[in-house]
């Protein structure tokens, strides 16, 4: 059966990179449902007021109430862009690799970092930092190469993600782990990435 993913990009305003970038998106979600690739959808929560950590436990609520239904659910900052295509291919192929997968993140971390976070926790680590990411500052599109030191990984576990972009699998989207709502819009990635890892 074709897999369904459902994206959430909450946003400030409405502006969203990966809409701007992609500009034939819904020819690219046509394709690939036309093509029975997947059936995936993409959901700009404009002019977000809401903590990060309360709308995502509230989208979720929805799945595990059987509201909504879904084999990924992404939480993902407006301001990230991928090729959308190629991500979703890359997406599938890992199957049910991972419980959860991000785009950045680290295997390595120092949990006596202050302020902890996933990036301050590896800081002593960076070697084992992963990922590739590249980030808009003063209208620049900045890159942030995590694993300089392993350029051709594109797979790999980690110990946490980075929460801009968190794609949880149909067992944590099924789970009983809720995202810590103390944290608003910080370390919420490291401490929900800590719970699957206590927990399943």
């Amino acid at each position: 059966t074709m897999k369904k993913i459902d994206v959430y990009m909450p946003a400030k305003e409405n502006e969203c990179l990966l809409f701007q970038n992609n500009s034939n998106y819904l020819e690219i979600v046509e394709n690939l449902k036309s093509n029975n690739i997947c059936e995936i959808s993409f959901r700009l929560i404009e002019n977000n007021k809401e903590v990060l950590t309360k709308l995502y436990n509230s989208i979720l609520a929805k799945y595990r109430s059987n509201e909504y239904s879904a084999d990924y659910v992404i939480f993902m900052h407006s301001d990230v862009n991928f090729n959308i295509e190629n991500f979703v291919k890359h997406l599938l192929s890992l199957e049910d690799k991972y419980d959860i997968i991000g785009l950045a993140g680290s295997k390595k971390l120092n949990l006596k970092a202050t302020p902890l976070s996933w990036f301050t926790a590896s800081n002593d680590r960076s070697d084992e930092r992963y990922g590739y990411i590249v980030s808009k500052f003063n209208g620049m599109d900045i890159p942030s190469f995590f694993n300089e030191n392993h350029p051709n990984v594109s797979d790999t576990e980690t110990a946490s993600v980075d929460g801009l972009c968190m794609i949880l699998s149909k067992k944590i989207i099924d789970s009983d782990i809720k995202f810590d709502e103390q944290f608003e819009n910080d370390f919420y990635d490291l401490d929900f990435c800590l719970q699957s890892m206590l927990n399943y």
